[in-house]
């Protein structure tokens, strides 16, 4: 199964990040201290659509996302569109 939060961190090579949505203002993952990153941990196994349906994230079709990362220098700002059946375009 694929999990969103662990393709991104993969794919974008980040090494210690913080990832909050922007529309739901929610921590989805932060690397340390260690008991965040332990509190957070478990959303790293969960799909775009199980975010959603906990909460997590909006669930409409384009989500944002603040992801702060010691290894880039500025904050990024990830836009994700997915259609009606959350697979991500």
């Amino acid at each position: 199964m694929k999990t969103f939060l662990g393709d991104l961190i993969d794919k974008l090579r980040l090494s210690n990040p913080s990832i909050d949505s922007i529309a739901t203002g929610k921590t989805l993952y932060i690397s340390g201290p260690p008991q965040l990153e332990q509190a957070h941990r478990f959303k790293k196994d969960l799909s775009f659509r199980e975010l959603a349906s906990q909460g997590f994230i909006s669930g409409t079709n384009k989500e944002e996302f603040m992801i702060i990362d010691g290894a880039v220098p500025s904050t990024l700002t990830v836009r994700i569109v997915y259609d009606e059946d959350m697979q991500i375009n």
